[in-house]
């Protein structure tokens, strides 16, 4: 596995990589706007099986306070093994409640070794700290 790469089996045989691009610091409290926090996904999804597949990144927002405030989702098919997706998210001002952020990351897919079609689904949770 590369550096800075989190990574997750659904089954034995399939893997699929997510990466975030300097995720863990935070790096969306730079970029603060009237509105709230511009927070960056910089994903990367790999199917070793299939030069084509199917997916749907659903993120979401989780605290303590609400239940898990959905952000949005990407839906698309790639034309290759590998996709690079980036998400721009601004995170409202009223969420900000704490120096910790945990967003979920679901993916759904179609990469399989044997070639169904049938979907798979696996859940990432990123954790994000602001160090000041």
């Amino acid at each position: 596995m590369f550096p800075g790469m989190k990574a997750f089996s659904l089954l034995p045989t399939i893997l699929i990589y997510i990466q975030f691009n300097q995720f863990e610091k935070c790096d969306a409290l730079n970029h603060r706007f009237s509105e709230g926090y511009i927070f960056n996904f910089n994903i990367s999804l790999v199917c070793p099986y299939k030069e084509s597949f199917k997916y749907s990144i659903k993120l979401y927002e989780m605290d303590f306070w609400t239940p898990d405030d959905f952000l949005g989702e990407i839906v698309g098919t790639s034309n290759s093994s590998r996709v690079q997706v980036a998400k721009s998210l601004i995170i409202p001002n009223d969420e900000l409640f704490s120096f910790v952020w945990l967003f979920k990351i679901s993916v759904d897919h179609t990469c399989s070794e044997s070639g169904v079609t049938r979907g798979y689904k696996s859940i990432v949770d990123q954790l994000c700290i602001w160090q000041r």
